[in-house]
């Protein structure tokens, strides 16, 4: 049976991300739809948000950056983030992500599982 899914960005159910709460996210896709990925979800960091530093032992982490900028830490390197970027974080990575920019920073990620 076939089980294609359409989802409209900016559209459907606006949710915190795990490690700050008051980040946003629209996930786009949820775990169980495809093997092994975890979710693909828009994220919107506003000015001087941040994640918690944080590990995914077993997961994969990509990230695209649509708009704004901001800096990654990955292992306790800075990475800065600008329109276009593509991020892969391995797991055990310890990472977070910061806004340092004047607008939102808009992340594009999925998580794929090992």
């Amino acid at each position: 049976m076939n089980h294609t899914r359409i989802t409209q960005i900016g559209d459907g159910f606006v949710e915190g991300v795990s490690h700050n709460p008051e980040i946003s996210k629209q996930v786009l896709l949820r775990a169980g739809l495809i093997n092994h990925l975890q979710q693909l979800a828009i994220a919107t960091l506003h000015p001087d948000q941040q994640t918690m530093k944080h590990i995914h032992e077993d997961l994969d982490e990509v990230f695209v950056v649509l708009s704004g900028s901001g800096v990654a830490e990955i292992d306790g390197q800075q990475c800065a983030l600008i329109i276009g970027n593509c991020v892969h974080i391995p797991p055990g990575c310890l990472h977070s992500f910061k806004n340092d920019g004047q607008g939102a920073l808009v992340l594009l990620y999925f998580g794929i599982g090992r």
